[in-house]
């Protein structure tokens, strides 16, 4: 038995040449605008429908045919013999060769017609037209492409598996605005099924969805740390980012929904290490440490919890490289990204937020915080009580604190495993 492996292609954009016109211009127009359109870099395939290759057909009749005393094996001997394009011979000159080719072949309807067929000894000649009709038509493939009820000419462009499907697509637009200009005034020309309005829709919202989220966590940063060491632990996400990205290029994960996903995915992630740094230096200074030695001494405490804390994250990821299979290539992106990530965190964690927190943190001993209480402070304070109010309460009632725990995540865990089905691909999509 034969085995094949059908692979499913998706065209990154199909182009439609439609109009009201003889079949004859919309073929040109579509052949002419495939060539242009391959020349764009990126683009590997143009898959025609609708566009008929030409077509000569013969049609032979058999009353003359037996008239002039001829069989059909003979007028097709004689047909292959003047439509075949055969070399002639070859020249040498001693430096280079040429191959010599005989232009008789017959390719119109009157080159057709006025074949010979049987040569007459008294100089006349049987010629195809006398034994049968020719037509120049358009192949029948069984295919006819129509759109907004007029003919149509559909060009499904396939890219290069490594290019962007943005970019590719925009230059393909730029192409069809130039050849435009030249094609008759009936033809229209349109974009169909253009792969990468999705694609620019998802990342859209990928990109908003990180801005939104580094807002959201500066102003929580700012509620706790103040707005100075806000900004400083704010600051090492785009570095941590630009890490990430460069180890990406290194790896040669492109921008995909995946890779811009874990990236979001690591916002929060990526402010832990500093906030724990920043509080406990915080804390030094509160207990009359300069700002120097306060950063010292509180780095040097907390820089192996902090290892260990991101080396815990990268544990829980790292098993989805061990995946084989397409969905291994897949999902091997999420632990790639995140672990570049949190590499490039904890270079800037440990060499870079120290020296800022020694020169400009917003660090004030505990005796200026309480002369003038700054707005985080006054915050913090108001919910360091409410906070010591319901610990208070499960630290008087712990076992009903623990059971209630238990019952409230066996009941989550039990609720979703009861009205959710596990579903790994969803019909429609394709692997």
């Amino acid at each position: 038995p034969a085995v094949r492996e059908e692979q499913v292609r998706v065209p990154t954009l199909t182009i439609a040449v439609q109009g009201d016109v003889p079949e004859a211009v919309l073929q040109a127009a579509a052949r002419h605008l495939e060539r242009r359109l391959l020349r764009v870099r990126g683009i590997t395939e143009a898959e025609p429908s609708g566009l008929r290759h030409r077509q000569l057909r013969i049609e032979v009749d058999p009353q003359r045919l037996r008239a002039s005393g001829l069989s059909l094996p003979e007028v097709v001997q004689a047909v292959t013999l003047r439509t075949a394009n055969l070399a002639a011979g070859a020249t040498d000159d001693g430096h280079r060769q040429r191959i010599v080719r005989g232009l008789i072949q017959a390719n119109t309807v009157n080159s057709l017609r006025d074949l010979v067929v049987r040569p007459d000894p008294d100089g006349g000649a049987l010629r195809l037209g006398h034994v049968a009709e020719i037509h120049d038509r358009y192949a029948d493939d069984g295919v006819v492409a129509r759109l907004n009820g007029q003919p149509a000419v559909l060009l499904r462009l396939h890219r290069a598996a490594a290019s962007d499907s943005v970019r590719v697509n925009q230059a393909v637009r730029r192409e069809v605005e130039r050849v435009r200009r030249s094609l008759p005034e009936h033809l229209v020309v349109s974009t169909l099924d253009d792969s990468s309005l999705e694609v620019s829709r998802t990342t859209d919202q990928l990109y908003r969805s990180a801005v939104y989220g580094t807002i959201l966590v500066f102003i929580v940063l700012w509620l706790f740390l103040g707005i100075r060491n806000a900004l400083w632990a704010a600051s090492g996400v785009p570095i941590a980012i630009a890490g990430g990205l460069l180890a990406m290029h290194l790896m040669g994960i492109t921008l995909n929904i995946l890779s811009i996903g874990t990236l979001i995915l690591s916002l929060g992630i990526l402010v832990d290490d500093a906030i724990v740094l920043i509080e406990n230096i915080y804390r030094h200074v509160e207990e009359g440490a300069s700002r120097v030695d306060a950063t010292i001494q509180g780095t040097r405490e907390v820089m192996w919890p902090i290892i260990v804390a991101a080396a815990t994250i990268c544990a829980a990821f790292v098993p989805l490289l061990l995946m084989t299979g397409v969905l291994g290539e897949v999902f091997a992106i999420i632990p790639k990204v995140l672990v570049a990530v949190l590499v490039a965190s904890l270079i800037e964690t440990f060499f870079v937020l120290p020296s800022h927190m020694a020169d400009f943190g917003g660090l004030r001993p505990s005796a200026a915080r309480t002369e003038r209480p700054l707005a985080h402070e006054r915050f913090g304070r108001w919910l360091t009580v409410r906070y010591a109010r319901v610990l208070d309460v499960c630290l008087r009632w712990r076992k009903t604190t623990i059971a209630v725990a238990f019952l409230v995540f066996a009941g989550v865990v039990g609720g979703a495993l009861a009205t959710k089905d596990i579903v790994l691909l969803v019909e429609g999509d394709v692997d």
